[in-house]
């Protein structure tokens, strides 16, 4: 029994859908269940990631080949592999592709913001804080929803010997795209003279278009160091730094579980709506637009500690074992 994922990345859309794809897979593989991944040939994905994380990759060579003769494509690679559920992590598929996937394997979606008909059988979002979704979008009145932070999809925290906590280490890392440039943004705001007593450390991801462009930036100042996509280490990171400056991608829940302060910053419509969901709840401190932000707020964030009530807050919420918990119902399911 096997299990299948299509999902794309790109310097347009990011990397974060194949990184959560890739965390599945790999806790798949501990219980015996291969997985396959089906992705198209866009411009800054990260395919080869895919293959050096040892999962077989498909190469949709373009939409058009994915849709002609209603899918043939896909139904052949479902059919050859023995596929039995297939994951959904693209804002692409519609539910034309998904009424006629459904003929031949059950469907899991992970879906940020579900805004259109469905034909899943699954349903996974981990940003609703309620637990509620609008059921008109469902064909399937049986679907299952997982829905909720406790099946957020991140990486387990490995056990290490306690890595003591840096009051001067600042961390930056805006995700693995950062298409709207926050992290030159942030170099500017941060090379005055209140931080050159800091510690700046500034993790690139690797489809970063400005990756050179930050480098020289960061060259001229002393006190910042930079790191590209070192995905493996950002626990450590995050264990060391006094103040994490993120996105609302899957690095925000990977920071909350670690307990620092943290300073969201939305790139996107979709990021502004995931911290919608968590601002009654007190849990991060955010900034709408990078344009709004002020050294003085970063200053006090780093000459205060994590309230009681916030730490107690995040531990309501948050814990590393999210992706665990998908994958133990859903092996259940196909053994």
């Amino acid at each position: 029994m096997n299990v299948g994922f299509r999902v794309d990345s790109s310097s347009k859309i990011g990397t974060g859908h194949v990184h959560r794809c890739i965390t599945l897979a790999e806790l798949f593989k501990k219980k015996g269940i291969k997985s396959f991944f089906f992705s198209r040939n866009e411009p800054g994905n990260i395919n080869s990631n895919i293959k050096k994380s040892g999962f077989e990759l498909k190469v949709i060579t373009s939409r058009k080949i994915e849709l002609s003769s209603k899918f043939k494509v896909m139904k052949n690679y479902i059919k050859n592999f023995r596929i039995n559920l297939i994951f959904i992590d693209n804002y692409s598929i519609n539910s034309v592709w998904e009424k006629e996937i459904s003929k031949y394997c059950k469907i899991v979606l992970i879906e940020d913001f579900l805004k259109r008909k469905t034909y899943c059988d699954y349903y996974i979002n981990y940003h609703l804080v309620n637990g509620k979704e609008n059921n008109k979008y469902f064909v399937k009145k049986n679907c299952i929803k997982l829905l909720g932070p406790k099946y957020s999809i991140i990486k387990k925290i490995k056990k290490k010997k306690k890595i003591s906590l840096n009051k001067r280490n600042i961390l930056i890392f805006m995700g693995g795209v950062d298409n709207t440039n926050v992290t030159s943004k942030l170099i500017s705001l941060l090379g005055s003279r209140d931080f050159e007593n800091f510690n700046i450390k500034i993790i690139i991801g690797k489809k970063n278009k400005r990756k050179k462009e930050i480098e020289n930036k960061v060259n001229k100042l002393k006190n910042f160091s930079t790191f590209i996509g070192v995905y493996k280490n950002l626990y450590n990171f995050f264990r060391e730094s006094k103040l994490c400056i993120i996105n609302a991608g899957v690095t925000m829940y990977e920071t909350l579980i670690i307990g620092n302060q943290i300073l969201i910053i939305p790139q996107s419509n979709f990021h502004k709506r995931i911290l919608k969901n968590y601002y009654k709840h007190n849990v991060f401190d955010h900034i709408d637009n990078i344009k709004n932000l002020k050294k003085e707020k970063i200053i006090k964030l780093l000459l205060n500690k994590v309230s009681k009530r916030t730490l107690q807050n995040r531990k309501a919420f948050f814990d590393d074992k999210g992706a665990s918990r998908i994958v133990e119902y859903f092996a259940e399911l196909i053994k």
